[in-house]
């Protein structure tokens, strides 16, 4: 009535956190550290193709038995390493340029390829600091998370450019709670391939998750779920 302008400036809830409740502090005392391919969306069917297309100039082919036998939670230089140990740095930056590139031209064709629930889970653990690590490279992972508008909730991306050992080595999980000043015994760790289990084992966290999303047997058949 005395004329005078309200504006507001929407904040995304990766930059503040409610603590206004007991139940939202002893949310905040846990840190997320999520796996992104295969956990939260389903980029398998992708990276076949993918894959698919690149290793033809080698005189490959990528079917789904191939990929998960030998590419699924490890990094491009790992696996063409393993492939070609001779290969040189060069080609194997243009290998992960031309995957990239690939892989954000497929994804623009699907219409949804994440998990169904995944909004109301991290709806559910918004109040906790949340940061993805994945093996996949962070031109990929960053048009993923902003594709799929999950990038409000993410304050740390850790991808397979910023350490220099992969899943399954403890060095990615290791770093992340690093960043995300956090003891790595109070983050809860969600994996879901054989690498990526082996290398939240090793970094000793609270807790692990995993997600059977029915292409992984080694899941079913651990003995022990943490």
């Amino acid at each position: 009535k005395d004329g005078i302008s309200f504006k507001h400036k929407s904040i995304e809830n990766k930059y503040y956190f409610s603590l206004g409740t007991p139940k939202q502090i002893k949310q905040f005392e846990y840190t997320f550290l999520l796996d992104l391919d295969g956990t939260l969306v389903n980029t398998d069917p992708i990276y076949i193709k993918v894959w698919d297309k690149i290793l033809k100039e080698y005189n490959l082919s990528c079917d789904k038995e191939f990929f998960h036998s030998f590419i699924k939670g490890k990094s491009d230089v790992d696996f063409m390493c393993y492939l070609y140990p001779s290969i040189e740095q060069n080609e194997l930056k243009n290998i992960s340029l031309q995957k990239d590139n690939y892989f954000i031209d497929f994804l623009k064709k699907e219409k949804n390829i994440m998990y169904d629930n995944v909004l109301d889970f991290f709806d559910n653990i918004q109040n906790s600091k949340i940061a993805i690590v994945t093996s996949c490279n962070k031109k990929a992972a960053l048009y993923v998370l902003k594709h799929y508008n999950l990038e409000k909730y993410i304050s740390l991306l850790v991808s397979s450019e910023d350490v220099k050992q992969h899943k399954p080595h403890p060095t990615p999980y290791l770093k992340s709670s690093i960043l995300m000043k956090t003891d790595i015994n109070k983050c809860i760790i969600f994996e879901d391939s054989q690498s990526g289990y082996m290398s939240a084992l090793n970094s000793n966290p609270y807790k692990i998750c995993l997600y059977n999303n029915g292409t992984n047997h080694f899941i079913k058949k651990l003995d022990v779920y943490n």
